[in-house]
């Protein structure tokens, strides 16, 4: 005795078989998992004159954070700066940045030390940050000096919810 089978499904003129059709629906699952991706954009600023401390970021959306995406600038008026881009979702932050003041074009990466945002001005004075704690409609930044830099970072974030 046969078992019981569902029609085959037909899609743009070709017909499938139910398991081909079932996978196909899977796919199209995530894919519309991943299209259900909110985000913000978000621009602040910090004082590197500051010694270590917090900083934190509120937000337009009344949601929790489930990560970031960092581009750090440092330098402005056609100096030469620093740049660094990051990922952070409050548990295992990353980024790759330019030590350009301290060896031009030299791009250095990091993971899992605390930092998302990594700005070297010299080789002993650094700026550094990375997400401590997320909220609804807010993150909180922990940034760590090094040395005695100076001079604004612009942070430029996409918060993804």
């Amino acid at each position: 005795m046969k078992g019981i089978s569902s029609p085959p499904v037909k899609v743009d003129n070709v017909t499938l078989e139910k398991n081909a059709a079932q996978e196909i629906q899977a796919k199209a699952g995530v894919l519309m998992n991943y299209a259900d991706i909110r985000s913000e954009i978000v621009i602040f600023t910090r004082d590197m004159s500051l010694a270590s401390g917090t900083q934190g970021i509120t937000l337009a959306t009344s949601k929790t954070p489930k990560a970031v995406i960092f581009l750090m600038s440092e330098g402005s008026g056609g100096v030469t700066g620093e740049m660094s881009i990051g990922i952070d979702d409050g548990v295992s932050p990353y980024t790759i940045n330019d030590w350009y003041n301290v060896s031009p074009n030299t791009w250095v990466k990091s993971g899992g030390s605390n930092k998302s945002i990594m700005c070297y001005v010299t080789g002993t004075n650094s700026y550094l940050g990375h997400i401590s704690a997320k909220g609804v409609g807010t993150f909180t930044v922990t940034w760590t000096r090094n040395g005695a830099p100076t001079g604004t970072i612009t942070i430029y974030a996409l918060v993804l919810f």
